[in-house]
C-alpha cells in the first residue's frame, strides 16, 4: 500500500510539474524553423510572423531556415523536436504536397504535429503571354482544349504548388498543357517572357509587376474566393467548380504538444489579426493574414492531404 501510495505520489508530482511548465509557457526563445532557404515566400512571411509572435508573446522567436528536399527537411527537424513548445514549425501546403507524393517524406502530417493556427494565404494567378489571344477564362480553356500537348506552361520545379496548380486545372478543365518545371520562380518567369513557355500559375509576387506593365496577361486566380489585391480576376472555380488551390502559411508544433502551450500561441496569432501595421505588411508583401484556428486548420490539412494523394494517383505524378 506504501509503495502504491509513493508512486501516486510522483504521478501526480509529475503532471503537476508538466503543468505548471505549460502554464508559464514560453520562459525562453522559441526557435520557428522555416523549411526553406532565405528570402522566399515561405520565409518573408515567416519572419513577419516571428517578429508579431516575439511582442506577442514576450519571448523572443528566432527564425531558422532549415532547407532542402523540398521542405521535407526542415518539417523533419519539427517532427523530431521535443513537444515542449520551445520548437515550431512555419509550414506552407507544400507540407501536405510533400506528404501526399513523396514515397517517404519522412513525417506523417496527422500523426508527426499539432496543429496551431493558419497565419496568411496566398494565391497562385494563372498568367499567360501577352500575345496568347485570349482575355478571359472561358476563351483560354477553349483555346487549350483546342490545342492538345501544343501549350505548355512553366514551373518553379516539379511537386511544387504552382506545378500541382496546373495539374489540377488539367484534370478539371480537360486540357493537355505540358510541363516545363525550371530550377526557381525566377527562371520560370524568364521562360515565360522569353516565349520558351505559354504559360505559369505563378506566385502573385513573382509576376505582379509584369502584370502591371502589361507584360504578360492575368487570366484568374486559384483561390477559394477573389484576391483582395486584384478584385477583378475571377476564381478559376467560378467556371470549374470546386478548383481550389490556395497557398497557406501556419504554425504547427510537434504532437503532444501540451495544451496549454498551443493555446498560448494560437491566442497570439488571433491577436496579430487585429493589428493593423500588421495586416498592412502582409498585404504589401502579397499575403494575406488568415487566421486559422486550431481545429480547422487540422480539417484543412487533411483535406489537402487527400486532395494531392488523389491527384497523384489519376496523373501519376511521383516525387524522390
Amino acid at each position: 500500500m506504501l509503495t502504491r501510495r509513493i508512486v501516486l505520489g510522483a504521478s501526480g508530482l509529475t503532471m503537476i510539474g508538466s503543468h505548471a511548465r505549460a502554464e508559464n509557457y514560453p520562459s525562453r526563445p522559441i526557435r520557428l524553423v522555416v523549411p526553406y532557404a532565405p528570402g522566399g515566400g515561405t520565409d518573408i512571411a515567416g519572419r513577419l510572423t516571428a517578429a508579431r509572435l516575439s511582442t506577442a508573446l514576450g519571448q523572443t522567436v528566432v527564425v531558422e531556415n532549415r532547407g532542402g528536399a523540398g521542405g521535407n527537411i526542415g518539417t523533419q527537424v519539427v517532427a523530431a523536436a521535443p513537444n515542449d513548445g520551445y520548437t515550431l514549425l512555419f509550414a506552407a501546403n507544400s507540407m501536405t504536397i510533400n506528404a501526399a507524393l513523396y514515397a517517404n517524406p519522412g513525417f506523417d502530417v496527422v500523426r508527426d504535429f499539432a496543429p496551431i493556427a493558419g497565419v496568411a494565404s496566398t494565391t497562385v494567378v494563372l498568367v499567360v503571354r501577352a500575345d496568347m489571344p485570349v482575355k478571359t477564362l472561358p476563351e483560354f480553356i477553349a483555346y487549350a482544349r483546342a490545342r492538345p500537348g501544343e501549350l505548355n506552361h512553366g514551373t518553379p520545379g516539379p511537386g511544387t504548388p504552382q506545378h500541382l496548380a496546373a495539374e489540377l486545372f488539367d484534370s478539371m478543365a480537360g486540357t493537355k498543357i505540358i510541363h516545363v518545371p525550371y530550377r526557381g520562380t525566377a527562371p520560370s518567369v524568364t521562360g515565360l517572357l522569353s516565349g520558351e513557355v505559354n504559360l505559369m500559375f505563378a506566385s502573385v509576387s513573382a509576376v505582379e509587376p509584369l502584370i502591371k506593365d502589361g507584360r504578360i496577361r492575368a487570366i484568374a486566380v486559384t483561390s477559394s474566393k477573389r484576391s483582395s489585391a486584384w478584385p477583378d480576376l475571377p476564381t478559376i472555380s467560378e467556371v470549374l467548380n470546386g478548383y481550389e488551390c490556395d497557398l497557406w502559411y501556419a504554425i504547427l508544433g510537434p504532437r503532444g504538444m501540451a495544451a496549454p502551450s498551443v493555446e498560448t500561441v494560437d491566442k497570439a496569432v488571433a491577436e496579430m489579426m487585429k493589428d493593423p501595421e500588421f495586416i498592412q505588411l502582409m498585404q504589401t508583401r502579397g499575403f494575406e493574414p488568415t487566421y486559422l484556428p486550431a481545429a480547422r486548420l487540422a480539417a484543412v490539412l487533411a483535406q489537402d492531404l487527400d486532395r494531392w494523394k488523389k491527384l497523384g494517383q489519376a496523373t501519376g505524378i511521383k516525387m524522390e
